[in-house]
C-alpha cells in the first residue's frame, strides 16, 4: 500500500526491444501505449551507429 503513489505524477519512458513482438503475450504488450517497428539496419547504417557511439570514447595516445 503506497498512498503517495496515487498523488505523485512521474513521467516515465520505458523502452523495450524484442525480436518478434507478435510472440509476446498480450498482457505484456498492453503495458505499452505505443509500438514502433524497425527493420534491420543496413551495413552502412550499422557502421554509422558504431562510429557515432565511439565519438565520445577517449583513445589511447599510442593508437
Amino acid at each position: 500500500f503506497l498512498p503517495e503513489s496515487e498523488t505523485m505524477s512521474h513521467k516515465i519512458l520505458l523502452v523495450a526491444a524484442a525480436g518478434r513482438s507478435e510472440g509476446l503475450p498480450q498482457s505484456i504488450r498492453r503495458c505499452f501505449s505505443h509500438e514502433i517497428s524497425m527493420g534491420v539496419p543496413s551495413e552502412s547504417q550499422r557502421t554509422k551507429m558504431l562510429l557515432q557511439s565511439l565519438e565520445s570514447v577517449t583513445r589511447h595516445p599510442l593508437l
